[in-house]
């Protein structure tokens, strides 16, 4: 699959520290993915994983409201978006 996006809104020149789908593991300078689930839908917390140390949130719905210091990358499918860029992270810190 290839990760279909729709929108950025921010600087792609990030380095993040760790790619969460749950907010309460969110570190400082890390990724958020939203991801729609079945008892959840990850969007209704951006602003919680925002607060504990997102610098970037991938969602397929944008906030109303975007955090001038955030970059939002907006995609077709975030579950999608998750499973590369957990592999794309797994593999570039194996490297290193």
């Amino acid at each position: 699959y290839k990760v279909n996006l729709v929108s950025v809104h921010g600087s792609m020149d990030k380095q993040v520290e760790a790619i969460v789908f749950d907010s309460r593991k969110m570190v400082e300078n890390g990724a958020f993915v939203a991801v729609k689930g079945v008892q959840a839908d990850g969007h209704a917390f951006i602003e919680k994983a925002i607060l504990t140390g997102a610098m970037i949130v991938v969602c397929e719905d944008l906030p109303a409201k975007l955090v001038p210091q955030v970059t939002y990358v907006q995609v077709k499918d975030s579950s999608v978006a998750l499973a590369h860029m957990a592999a794309i992270f797994t593999e570039t810190h194996r490297r290193n």
